[in-house]
């Protein structure tokens, strides 16, 4: 069964650029959405941007 998302992840993907998909929400936030397959982060050194997977 998945796991549920918590409220922070929940207004991360409800937040999240209606074009793109980027997300705004803290970097720990968007960690545990690419740990669960729902994000991927882009970029290189410290300075990832993270998108919403399809």
């Amino acid at each position: 069964m998945a796991k549920a998302l918590s409220a922070a992840q929940r207004g991360a993907v409800a937040e999240s650029d209606p074009a793109t998909g980027r997300l705004s929400a803290r970097p720990a936030v968007c960690t545990a959405l690419v740990a669960l397959g729902l994000a991927a982060a882009h970029g290189r050194g410290g300075h990832h941007a993270y998108y919403l997977t399809t």
